[in-house]
């Protein structure tokens, strides 16, 4: 049976018990074959937040169908790894794949995006001038941070991502966003969780602080539809390296 489990540092939400599935197998084989009985178990929360398993009943066909679906489904994704169309795009810094994952970090330089945000942080919709961005995405989470050198090396220093939704450590908070899935190539990997990062709505700040020297909100005030690059002297540096990015 292939492997399902999400690796744990990824996990960037809350999942909650749902069911609890049981195998029951016959002490002695009848015709030659074990003979197994699956039932489940579902979960209840209780008054105070906990949860309780209920009695168990037979699984139905369409459980066991929907099961069957997912782990074929996972099990196909794990027997194709990802590759590149064509040439390896220059910004690619680093990749690589796994049996049930891939991890792969990239370049976006600095220019211009359409950034979106929800009326709690007061801010227009519309083009912002952003410094240059390195994204490290993985089959379930993505990562993103600053630069400002001209050429990445493996010495460039990161900053924080100046903008909401991320944490000082550079994880993107992703919340009930559908992660980029049934990809084939890296390619996909790349325009997907761009799209995801960039059409979302910028909500809250993660660490509850200002991702950049001085007040975030006044900052995008006057960056909204400017023509001059983001001032990258307002970027505070993280701890990270692109070397221990990538490494």
């Amino acid at each position: 049976m292939p492997d399902t489990s999400f690796p744990v540092h990824e996990l960037q939400e809350e999942f909650i018990p749902e069911l609890a599935i049981i195998l029951y197998a016959r002490n002695e084989r009848r015709y030659g074959d074990q003979q197994y009985y699956l039932e489940g178990h579902q979960f209840v929360k209780t008054s105070n937040s906990n949860y309780t398993l209920q009695h168990g009943l037979p699984l139905t066909e369409s459980c066991l169908q929907s099961l069957s679906k997912y782990l074929n489904r996972h099990e196909k994704e794990q027997s194709q790894p990802l590759y590149f169309e064509g040439l390896i795009p220059s910004n690619v810094l680093n990749y690589n794949c796994f049996p049930d994952s891939y991890v792969i970090t990239w370049a976006k330089p600095a220019g211009i995006s359409k950034l979106s945000f929800t009326k709690e942080l007061n801010l227009p919709n519309g083009d912002y001038p952003l410094p240059g961005l390195i994204f490290k995405a993985t089959k379930n989470s993505l990562s993103v941070y600053a630069y400002t050198d001209k050429v990445i090396t493996t010495n460039s220093t990161l900053y924080i991502a100046p903008l909401p939704n991320i944490f000082d450590n550079g994880n993107l908070c992703i919340g009930s966003a559908k992660r980029p899935n049934n990809l084939t190539t890296f390619n996909q990997a790349i325009r997907q969780w761009e799209h995801l990062f960039f059409a979302s709505y910028f909500s809250h700040f993660a660490e509850n602080t200002s991702p950049v020297e001085g007040n975030w909100h006044s900052l995008f005030i006057t960056l909204h539809q400017s023509p001059d690059p983001f001032p990258t002297n307002k970027l505070l540096p993280c701890s990270s390296t692109v070397n221990s990015l990538i490494s």
